[in-house]
Order: C-alpha cells, then structure tokens, then sequence
C-alpha cells in the first residue's frame, strides 16, 4: 500500500511541477524525523530503484531517488511514513523578509562582530517569521518562514593596507615582454581569449583601491593579447549568463558559508536596501522583494540558489549596511550556459571562505571550468593574498611558484585568543595573539597546472637479473588532477650540489587515484654514471607555465659502478619514541626508528625555507611535527656544514628539548629566523657553543615559546645581526633575561622584540647600542611584571618610532633613561605605576596638590614626546637620570 501511495505522490510532484513553481514538499520518516525541503522548481525528476542504500540488488523496489540539478537523494522506501506539500506564498514570504531585516538591523549596526551580534540571538530568534537563526565565523544565518536565509556579513576590513603600488609595479612588468611569448602563459589557444575582473564591492569606499589594481591586471592581459574587461557591480544575471563569455574570470565579491547546510553564496552587485545607523532610515526593499521573490520563482530560484546577503560599507564617508541579492553554488552549477570554451576557462575566487569545501569548485567545473582557484575559510584575507597571486600568474609564474612569491605579510591573519582559545576581535589586554598562513587550494580539470612541490624520494638500487642499475624516484600530492599524467615529470642530476650544470632526465609518471599522489622514475644504467662519484638529484615537474623542483638529494656510486656504495657520510635524522636524532656518517642504512630521512639543510625555497623534515602540510605531516618531543644534535652532525636554518623548528608545538645545539655547525649560516617559531612547549634549550658570529636575522627567533623559562645568551656572538624584531615575541614564561652579551651595533629594527613577555621581572640591557634602530614600537607591550627598566645605554640619533613601546607594562615603576629623539602614540599608555625621576606620572597636563595647597608632583601625556628626563613642572617626562 505504502508503495502504490509513493507512486501516486511521484505523479502528483510531477503534476506540480507542471503546473505552478511555488510549492515545495518535505519526507516525512517512520523515527519522527524529517528530509530537507524540495522546492519544485529544484527537482528534475524522482523514480524507484531496485539497489538499496547498502549497493546490493533487490527483487522489490528499495529506494525513492531524487534528482535535483547537482545532487541524488536517496532514502530507503521502508523508512518513509509520508510526504507533504505546501505552497509558498511570495508576499508573505516578501513581508517577512523585509520585516525581520527592520528588526535586526539595529543589532547589525551596532556590533562590530558576529561575536557581539551572538548577545542578541535569542532575541533574534523569538521574531515573528523567523524560524532559526545561528552564526558562523564571520555571518548571521536568519532562516525566514517557508524561505531560505538572509545572511549578515562582517567581512575582514582590508582597507588600510596599501598594496596598489607593489601590484602595479608587478603588473605593468608584463608591458615589456614578447606578446606571443605571453599569450602562452595562461592558456593554448588560437581564437582571442577574454578575460573578466568581477568587482562587486566597486561602491565600498574602504575598498576603493581594488578598481585600480583591477585596471592594471587588465594592462597585463592586454600585453598578452587576451581581451580584458571590468564588471562593477555585477547584477544577478551577469552570474547567470554574462561570466560564460570569459575564458578567465576573476571574483573580488563578498562571500558566505551556511555549514549546517553546506551551502556556498556569493554577494552580487544588485543591491536592494540601504540602511544607515546615523539616520535609521529603511529603504525600498519592501517594494522590491514583491518584485523580486516571484521573478526569482519563475525563472526556477529557489531559496537554495538565491538569497539575500546584508554588509557593513562605507558610503559618502558613514558606515552603512547595503542589503544585496546573493547566488549560491547550486546556482553556479545549475545554469544553462557554459563556459564557451568548456574545459579550458580559469575562475579565480577571492570571496571569503570560498573553499570550505569542494562544492563551489565542482559548481564551476560542471559548467566548463578547466580550473577553480580559491582559499578555504582560515583565511579571511584572501583577497590580499589573492591579488598577488593572480598578479604572479599574469607573469607567467606556475600556481606554486607564484604561491611561493605571495609577500609573507599578506599572508599572515592576526587572530587574537585567551587562554581557554576564545576568539577575540579587538586584542584585550595582557591575551596573546597568534599568526597563520592561508591555505591556497586548487581544482584544476586539465595538465596545465601543478599546486605543491615534487617530493625526491631516496634512490634505490634495481636489478634485472645480471645487471645491478639505480632508479630514482619522485612524486607530487595532488588534488583532483587526474590529467596531471599530461604534464612532464623527470629530474635533474649533477655532480654539484648547487645543481649546476645538471642534465634534465625525463621519466614517466602514474596518477593513483586512491591516494591522490602521482608517481614517476627513471632507472640509470651503469654506463649513465661513474663509479665511485657523490651525484645529486631532485625530482622535477613542468605544469606547462616552468618547472617546480623538490628537494636535492645525493648517493655515490660504488667503485665498480654497480649500484649505490654503502658508505656514504650523509646527514640524516631518525625519528624514534618521539626523540629526533641528526647524523652525519655512513650508518644510515644500519640503524633503525620509525622515520628515517636524509637531511639536506639547504635554502631550497625561499617561501617555505629549509625545512625538509615535515614540511608539508599534510595531516600525516602535521602529526610527525607534533610527535616530537625532544630533538638530540649527534656529535658525528657537527661535520656537516648547512648553509641555511632559518624556519628549521617552524610551528613544532610539541617539542619540548634540544640538546647538543653545539653540534649543529653555523658557520656558513646567516639566517636563523624563525628558527624555533611557535615551540610553545620548549621548555629548556642549551645554547652554549651555538656559533652566531655570521647570523644576520634573528627576528622572530624564539618567537611564541610560550613554555621557556630561562635562556642562557652569554656565548651568542651578534654583531653581525640586522634585524631582532619579535625575537623573543610570546616568550610569556620568561622571569628574566641578560642581553649584556649582546651587540646590536648594527640592529635596525627591535619592533615588538619584548612583547608579550609578562613573565619578565628583570632584564639587562645595558650592552645595547641603539644608534641605527629606527622603530621600536611594541617593543615591551605586555611585559607586564618588570619593574625597572634600564634603558641608559640606549641612544637615537636617527629619528626612532616608538608607538606602543611600554604599552600596559602596568607594573612599571622607573624607567632609567636620557632624552631620546623618538615620536609615537601611546607610548607609555597603561603605564599606571610609571612615575619619572621628579614625580611626573601619566595623566593630564596639570598638578596633584596636597591638603595645604602645595604642588606634590606633575601629570603629563602618555605619547612618545614624554621620553626624556623627568624636569619636574617646567619639563615634565617619564624617564630618571642615572
């Protein structure tokens, strides 16, 4: 009975769907629950099918199947109690609408962050025609009555960073290469290709600056020979008809993520409200929606395709809040048109959370896209970082190498947390901060386009029965590149460790689709090498733009020619219950641990450092960084000679000890940044006999090891160091430092080198030379249990910026100092125990008296024009003569 009543219901839809476009259905199960709804105008079709949910082959009918434009709903007959339907009425859903948008908009306008916003959602919740609402990082869902959402956005503001300049250098480069040379960089065709710049936030006045750097990628295609063209303000049909005549469509547009649906939306240009908190002025949206809801039901938008999208801009100098229509990656895949050069178009997508997963990719790709680019929901600026990545691609760079270009600063967020890891938005005081990379990810269709370095794996020995041979091997992670067998796979060989003068080796390459990794090698024959000769090679790929190269690895030859001799010296590490050691002899092959791998610690990249050992960002990576606790120098790896070690401990959280530091050879090193960056539980570190005499970079070396208590610098030799800023940054255990060692004769930057140091009681700076530092801003903020500071040796002849120096050093009670020649805002701001030499204290420019009228002492400003000797009333300052 159930079956004949479900067949009748598969008649009656199709009826509906004939007859009016309005009216949705829900599944209704036998356990009370319920299916998410169906809009008519969603499904394409609904039949039986004899496989049930578990794949196997059944006599009598298993399961209904719906179809809608880019899914398949299946559910198991047995399970299904009943269907039902309901019409949608546009105006009351039109009503609704504009009616909950009046009652939230004084709560939107007046938080500055979805946080705040979160005070008021059950009161949001308890309007009338809302039937749920809940936030994301950066959003307010607000589900409306027999409707879909209405988002509430507070984009990351981008608008004070001044990257226009950098981009048009970078772009107008290409005005003086070969135009024919250029046309190949992006894509091979014959016909002109066209390009497109989308710019949805055109009339956002903080973010005015993109239209200029959208000109100029336009120069850049025209250099190139591809047609370029500007879309401000794109309206909703551009999405639906106007992007398919573009061979490259770039997206500057604001972005949503529904998580509990699993939706992706994009912020159009048509806007249809303007709401301003001064004037608490509703626009024409209430006319509009009873012109748009039903439009949109006519041409088959349901609410999972559009909907309404509400962002804070600045307009005529007033923050408002611009209510737009919003498209979602159903309405990407579902449309009629493709891409007219199906297969070979590029979308670039900056909007936020662009990628939180596949399904706005997959949304392009259906209707012809050759390859999506966009960054997941860690990074909420990718539209900086993505600016510059696109710029690099204009030049001709492959998508790793300009990855690999992207400026370190647009790269980082700046997120603010406590100690239970709550997200602030505004730093509070004396709460740490923490930095992240983005995430760039990469859907390409075709085999033009590579995403992560190849990896050199070790070489081996093979043998055919009579001959004994070396092969060596490569690989590269990939993602949904199964065409990548198009691209040119190999190595380069040489006898020079610097790989010069190296022979290119071509191989062939397998794409696993299980593990997603594409293999390739290429055996060498006994009479391709010399005996008794140290070779080395690293695997390469060609992604049809230039080459990306892994990492050099070495072997030598036998005396006799015939294979890989056993008695290399080689640097290596073996990982063994959580213990690293490093070494360097010719046992490699004799001893044993969990992970075993050959350490070449050479700068092999400028992006990502020397950092060979877990570099990648991988889970399984991720989880052999975490699973050391202690990393051990042999004395045998004091023979090897680096020439690079900055980053080499980069984020590994869990260490928590190094020994025999003495044994690592420095001296061909100059860089040791971020060296030990984020170690937040290294809790010792032995650095006596480090050799330091040729480091010019220490910024950021200890930075973040949240777990140090004490550092012994006596035997660091840095006379030769440049930059120190954020050398001891997050360092929050530290009760106490002596720098008396150190020479910073040459140091020209110590921003934020103490900052967030709130463990500190003393510290000895009185060998620091000053004389070439222009900013030392931050650079005790937080240290907020010294109490003297002996800054006397200090000196700035060179006008020196000092915004924030001792900002909340709350305890500080005497700073010993001269007059210096500096300048910053709130130089000495939550200084409140801070008196100068004469009694001077931070407040109003006035004086504090006593009970007989007498003045006791002089109040004076917290800027940087109070860094002098305390003069009492007639010089007021906050600095005491020695």
């Amino acid at each position: 009975m159930k079956k004949i009543f479900l067949t009748l219901l598969v008649l009656l839809i199709c009826t509906i769907q004939t007859t009016t476009a309005y009216e949705y259905f829900t599944i209704y199960f036998s356990d009370g629950t319920k299916s998410e709804i169906f809009y008519a105008t969603d499904v394409d079709s609904i039949c039986y099918s004899r496989y049930g949910l578990n794949g196997y082959l059944y006599k009598d009918w298993q399961v209904q199947k719906i179809y809608t434009c880019d899914s398949v709903y299946s559910y198991a007959l047995s399970d299904i109690d009943s269907l039902s339907f309901k019409d949608v009425d546009e105006k009351n859903v039109a009503k609704d609408i504009a009616y909950v948008s009046r009652i939230i908009m004084p709560f939107f306008s007046e938080c500055n962050s979805q946080t705040k916003l979160s005070e008021h959602l059950p009161e949001i919740r308890n309007i009338d025609g809302v039937e749920d609402a809940y936030l994301s990082k950066q959003n307010l869902f607000v589900k409306i009555r027999d409707w879909g959402f209405i988002s509430f956005v507070y984009p990351i503001d981008d608008s004070d960073i001044d990257d226009g300049a950098d981009l048009k250098f970078l772009s107008r480069k290409n005005e003086y290469n070969s135009r024919e040379n250029n046309k190949t960089n992006i894509h091979q065709h014959t016909n002109v290709l066209n390009a497109c710049v989308v710019n949805q936030q055109y009339n956002d006045e903080k973010r005015s600056n993109f239209q200029t750097i959208a000109e100029q990628f336009c120069i850049s295609f025209e250099s190139m020979g591809i047609k370029p063209h500007i879309e401000n303000n794109p309206l909703l049909d551009f999405f639906r008809n106007g992007i398919f005549d573009y061979d490259i469509l770039f997206l500057k547009t604001h972005g949503d993520y529904d998580s509990i649906h699993n939706i992706h939306w994009l912020c159009t240009g048509e806007e249809l409200m303007s709401y301003n908190p001064q004037k608490n002025n509703v626009g024409y949206i209430d006319s509009l929606l009873f012109i748009k809801i039903p439009i949109w039901f006519k041409h088959g938008y349901s609410p999972r395709k559009v909907g309404f999208m509400c962002i804070k801009e600045k307009r005529d100098g007033e923050i408002v809040n611009i209510f737009y229509s919003s498209i979602s990656d159903e309405f990407i895949g579902s449309a009629k048109r493709k891409f007219k050069n199906a297969g070979s178009a590029i979308v670039f997508n900056t909007a936020c959370e662009s990628m939180k997963s596949n399904k706005m990719a997959e949304a392009f790709e259906k209707r012809g896209a050759g390859c999506y680019l966009g960054y997941d929901d860690s990074n909420s600026i990718g539209g900086i970082a993505g600016k510059y990545l696109f710029a690099y691609l204009l030049t001709g760079k492959s998508i790793q190498g300009a990855v690999d270009a992207i400026p370190e600063w647009c790269k980082e967020q700046i997120i603010y947390e406590n100690e239970n890891g709550e997200i602030y938005d505004v730093l509070p005081s004396g709460k740490k901060t923490i930095k992240y990379n983005p995430k760039l990810i990469v859907h390409p269709q075709n085999s033009v386009l590579c995403i992560t370095h190849p990896e050199t794996k070790f070489a081996e020995e093979v043998s055919d029965g009579e001959r004994i041979s070396i092969k060596l091997i490569g690989g590269m992670k990939c993602a949904n590149i199964s065409g990548a067998t198009g691209n040119v796979f190999g190595f380069q060989l040489s006898k020079n460790f610097d790989m010069s003068q190296a022979d290119t080796i071509k191989a062939e390459g397998y794409y696993d689709n299980n593990t997603l990794y594409m293999n390739w090698g290429k055996t060498l024959d006994n009479n391709d090498l010399k005996p008794n000769t140290t070779y080395y090679y690293r695997a390469y790929m060609n992604d049809g733009y230039s080459n990306c190269y892994g990492e050099i690895k070495l072997f030598t030859t036998k005396n006799d020619g015939s294979g890989i001799a056993r008695s290399d010296m080689i640097p290596y590490c073996i990982l063994n219950d959580g213990t690293l050691t490093f070494y360097y002899d010719d046992k490699y092959y004799n001893r044993v641990g969990e992970m075993k791998r050959i350490t070449v610690l050479n700068a092999r990249d400028e992006s990502f450092g020397p950092s060979i050992f877990f570099v990648g960002s991988s889970p399984n990576e991720q989880r052999m960084r975490d699973s050391v606790k202690k990393v051990v120098f042999d004395s045998s790896f004091a023979n090897y000679v680096p020439n690079a070690l900055w980053g080499m401990f980069y984020g590994w959280r869990n260490l928590e000890i190094v020994e025999n530091l003495r044994y690592l050879n420095t001296s061909n090193v100059t860089d040791l940044k971020y060296m030990f960056w984020n170690c937040k539980s290294l809790a010792h570190i032995d650095l006596n006999g480090f050799n330091t005499a040729n480091i010019k970079y220490m910024y950021q070396m200890f930075k973040g090891c949240s777990s140090l208590t004490s550092l012994d610098l006596s035997s660091f030799n840095t006379s030769n160091v440049i930059f120190m800023y954020s050398m001891f940054e997050g360092c929050s255990s530290l009760t106490s430092l002596d720098l008396s060692s150190f020479n910073t004769s040459k140091v020209t930057d110590m921003q934020s080198m103490f900052e967030g140091c709130s463990s500190l009681t003393s510290l000895d700076l009185s060998s620091f030379n000053t004389s070439n530092v222009t900013c030392m801003r931050n650079m005790f903020w937080g240290c907020s249990s010294l109490t003297i500071l002996d800054l006397s040796s200090f000196n700035t002849p060179k006008r020196t910026d000092i915004d924030s120096m001792f900002l909340v050093c709350s305890s500080l009670k005497t700073i010993y100092a001269g007059n210096w020649n500096a300048y910053g805002t709130y130089t000495f701001k939550g200084c409140e125990s801070l008196v100068g030499g004469k009694g001077t204290k931070i407040g109003d420019n006035l004086y504090g008296y006593d009970k007989d009228g007498t003045p006791l002492y002089y109040y004076c400003s917290y800027f940087g024009s109070s860094a002098h000797i305390d003069g009492g009333k007639d010089d007021p300052g906050l600095f005491t003569a020695k």
